[in-house]
């Protein structure tokens, strides 16, 4: 396959991918959880979980577990679904949580901060891959389509004396 094609091809598919976490981003900036509702959880645990990359590579990660409180019922030793280096057991956490099912949590403002990397990242890659692709291909021109009055590819050609 020609180079040409093959940088074409891949420049293409990553303007793509950035479109979409745009895409991605700003849904998750317009639709946030707005029927979820604030209360206070407290960081009781943190576990070391490790696993291994596709080179085999041991990465750790340290997972949190909070205790929180809702209509009287006690929720305990809920995983959360992000994490900081900051954070250590005891520290107090806003959180936001669905009134229907307030198993359903989430630390508040990581959508937000989600949608804000997503849609960053986006945009980089965008616009990133359509400066390779411009600068890839400066100067190149792409055939132009036959007249419509020569769609059968028939040119006359008149000589002159």
């Amino acid at each position: 396959m020609n180079p040409r094609k093959i940088y074409s091809l891949f420049t293409g598919l990553f303007f793509i991918v950035g479109a979409i976490l745009f895409a991605v981003g700003v849904w998750l900036l317009l639709h946030p959880h707005t029927n979820y509702v604030d209360t206070t959880a407290t960081i009781t645990d943190v576990e070391e979980r490790i696993h291994y990359d596709n080179d085999d590579t041991e990465v750790h990660r340290n997972v949190y577990f909070v205790d929180y409180e809702v209509n009287g019922v006690s929720y305990q030793h809920v995983e959360l679904d992000t994490s900081s280096s900051l954070w250590k057991v005891g520290k107090e956490l806003t959180i936001s949580y669905d009134p229907s099912d307030p198993t359903k949590m989430e630390v508040k403002g990581s959508t937000r901060m989600a949608g804000i990397a997503l849609t960053a990242t986006g945009i980089i890659l965008a616009v990133a891959m359509y400066f390779v692709r411009a600068t890839l291909f400066k100067g190149t021109q792409t055939p132009s389509e036959p007249d419509s009055d020569h769609s059968d590819d028939s040119y006359d050609i008149t000589y002159t004396e």
